[in-house]
């Protein structure tokens, strides 16, 4: 699977590698992937059949926005 999220990123115009010849998305995207299925015991497979309910729990912005406004965007302090 992981091969596969690949190839799709780089047929989708994602880099294996900057300009300064340095790791690109394609490198970034798949390691995040990896600590995200490292870190909740899970294959990529199984990762990608329980990416509904897992995204928000890994979104970085959204446990800063919970933080701020813990009431949702709708509310006024």
């Amino acid at each position: 699977m992981k091969k596969a999220f690949e190839e799709y990123l780089i047929k989708n115009g994602y880099r294996q590698v900057t300009g300064s010849g340095n790791p690109g998305t394609v490198y970034d995207d798949c390691r995040r992937v990896d600590r995200v299925a490292k870190k909740e015991n899970l294959t990529w497979g199984e990762l990608a059949e329980k990416i509904d309910d897992m995204l928000p729990c890994h979104d970085e912005g959204v446990s800063r926005r919970r933080e701020e406004n813990p009431m949702g965007p709708s509310s006024t302090p």
